[in-house]
């Protein structure tokens, strides 16, 4: 059984040996941003609030529960031909509101390793179809990075962008940085970079059917 179906399957497991040496590590991460696009991305709120879209708008995604958001969401990624990794993503959502909070979220470090010419305009439809305050970009070298907003929260901002002035990269497993003081950083996981053709085919067919109307509503 591939690491998606035991995640649909919600099934806590050991993972093997071959299975942590393949471990995703942030030297990776940092070899793949210079060499791919690549964006940080997850479908957890603790509330749905400054959505774009309205509840009557079949763009609204009507998955309460955050887990049954982000599997939804890897199954897109997965369907549109991106590698994915499960990582750990900590920031403040609602930052600089009153009800700002600290979050630490299951989120998706995504590259795009076959260079659709799609994939920046895919995160942020995701972004904002999944209410997200914003979305982590690195284009391809790795020198431009930045958070771009893809709700109506104060910050950033719908479609405004928030440039990473500098990341410090841990010893082993995190990186941190901040922007106008807000703190931000991402941890590695003993997941690995998943990608359609490498799933097995029931698991193929259950991913496409989640990720069908989405799609649809992404490529309209």
């Amino acid at each position: 059984m591939d690491y998606y179906s035991k995640l649909l399957n919600e099934k806590d497991y050991n993972p093997t040996k071959k299975e942590i040496l393949n471990e995703i590590t942030l030297g990776t991460i940092r070899r793949d941003i210079i060499k791919y696009d690549c964006a940080l991305i997850t479908s957890f709120r603790s509330e749905l609030k400054h959505c774009i879209y309205g509840y009557r708008d079949r763009r609204k995604i009507n998955i309460y529960d955050n887990k049954g958001r982000n599997k939804e969401l890897k199954a897109i990624l997965l369907v549109l031909g991106y590698g994915v990794a499960d990582v750990k993503g900590s920031f403040i959502e609602n930052f600089g509101e009153v009800d700002a909070i600290h979050r630490d979220e299951d989120s998706f470090f995504v590259k795009n390793i076959n260079n659709k010419p799609d994939f920046l305009h895919d995160m942020v439809e995701l972004g904002k179809l999944y209410c997200q305050d914003s979305i982590m970009i690195s284009e391809q070298g790795g020198e431009n990075i930045y958070l771009y907003g893809t709700n109506n929260s104060s910050y950033p901002g719908l479609d405004r962008i928030k440039r990473f002035k500098k990341i410090n990269w841990g010893e082993f497993d995190e990186f941190q940085t901040k922007i106008d003081g807000r703190p931000f950083s991402v941890k590695g996981s003993y997941n690995y970079f998943e990608e359609f053709k490498n799933l097995q085919n029931n698991t193929k067919k259950l991913v496409t059917d989640i990720a069908r109307p989405i799609i649809e509503i992404l490529r309209k």
